[in-house]
């Protein structure tokens, strides 16, 4: 029988608080391997064909017996991965490590280094467990096995277990491949191009990313969903949630958002992020009460402090106003407001000016800005190499279920994508 963490001592777990999910690590032996599938003793337990003895990048994809909520979208399906993770993205890809993850551990392993390296998965009615036994990091096949599991239940929560880990987490090298521990969610942007393609760019809007030093031996991490907008199916419901995201509902779409997941794309085609803050519910005729509105606290000027040898002034500039108060101590006072006006002008645009580009950018990703700016993030995820690592992709092991138009599952394109 799983124990619950008011059943454990105080200093088996640690409980930490995400925005989409909370993760709770368990360091003793006897707290953490409750969690552990003996798929010795499953009669479900499958043996990966393609997996099981891979040497190269390789992943596959599996239809689960279970449905879960996945931040708040509705998956059947994940994608094993030689590398120690899920992919559960809702578009194939050979970045399969860049985001959309569900990394229990994520390294390099190779499974051809060893006979007795193998993926087992058990695919149930209540859970969905996959196991790398005995995996060795390619780079350094002497650091020994590593043995670890991953389970997804139908109620959506995820937990990681750690049976054997021989090293330190921070002594893996990332130099071919990173090395990652947590989960990650991402939105897609398709710009039509020339004949019948797409140019699909990938921002990922969130990432819990879990404490590597806790990964040992005989321990384990449980995530736990919490709710998001996107599971709301009215208009009621949505704008009187309170949840800890700003909710809004589409009434174009018949969704509800905080405008921030899989299917933003259509939310900002169809202007639902232009939309104001108290919509009115037509069935109820009600708008939402105030204490589900968000009010903007009124912000004080900034403040800018600037030195100059002799005597010293202080400026503030009210940027809607443009209105400018000046202390000043001496003489020469036209003078010392002018270059005060000055350099708090300066600071202003330096400062508030890059950071006012990079929201518009992100929030407007098909502007000339929102390429550059997904530019810039190419760049730094190819320096950590989790768009380096590529992927060769089985589209599917057991028979896919027919995928439905708008649905989260992965699936087909009718145009081809030219991923960047």
């Amino acid at each position: 029988m799983l124990k619950t963490p008011s059943q454990l001592l105080n200093d088996d777990w640690l409980l930490d608080h995400h925005d989409y999910y909370t993760s709770t690590y368990y360091t003793s032996g006897d707290g953490a391997m409750q969690w552990w599938l003996d798929l010795d003793d499953s009669d479900d337990t499958v043996s990966h064909p393609t997996l099981s003895g891979a040497s190269g990048h390789r992943a596959a994809n599996v239809l689960l017996n279970i449905d879960y909520l996945y931040y708040g979208h509705i998956m059947s399906s994940a994608a094993i991965a030689t590398g120690g993770f899920l992919y559960v993205g809702s578009h194939f890809h050979q970045h399969l490590a860049a985001t959309q993850y569900v990394a229990p551990l994520m390294a390099d392993f190779d499974l051809n280094i060893t006979t007795r390296s193998s993926i087992r998965y058990c695919n149930q009615e209540t859970r969905f467990t996959v196991e790398w036994t005995n995996v060795h990091l390619r780079d350094k096949p002497s650091d020994g096995n590593f043995t670890f599991q991953v389970t997804i239940f139908n109620d959506s929560r995820i937990v990681f277990v750690y049976k054997q880990i021989p090293i330190a987490l921070s002594e893996i090298s990332e130099n071919i491949h990173p090395v990652k521990v947590g989960i990650s969610d991402a939105y897609y942007f398709d710009i039509p191009l020339e004949q019948n393609k797409v140019k699909r760019q990938i921002f990922q809007y969130h990432a819990v990313v879990l404490d590597e030093t806790k990964v040992v031996s005989n321990s384990a991490i449980l995530l736990q969903p919490l709710p998001t907008c996107n599971i709301y199916s009215t208009c009621e419901s949505c704008v009187s949630s309170d949840i800890g995201f700003n909710c809004s509902w589409c009434s174009r779409l018949q969704r509800c958002s905080s405008g921030f997941d899989r299917h933003r794309q259509l939310w900002v085609e169809n202007g639902c992020d232009n939309q104001t803050s108290n919509t009115i519910c037509t069935s109820a005729s009600k708008k939402p009460t105030s204490k589900n509105k968000v009010t903007e606290p009124q912000k004080k000027p900034p403040q800018v402090t600037v030195a100059i040898p002799t005597e010293s002034y202080k400026t503030s500039v009210s940027p809607s106003s443009q209105v400018v108060t000046v202390h000043v101590s001496g003489t020469s006072v036209n003078t010392r407001i002018a270059i005060s006006v000055v350099i708090a002008v300066l600071i202003f645009i330096l400062i508030v000016g890059p950071v006012m580009w990079v929201c518009y950018a992100y929030r407007y990703p098909t502007t000339k800005s929102g390429m550059c700016l997904l530019e810039l993030q190419r760049n730094h995820l190819s320096r950590n190499n989790s768009r380096d690592v590529k992927y060769k992709y089985q589209p599917q092991l057991d028979v896919m279920k027919p995928v439905q138009s708008g649905s989260d599952q992965p699936g087909t394109d009718p145009t081809t994508p030219m991923w960047m």
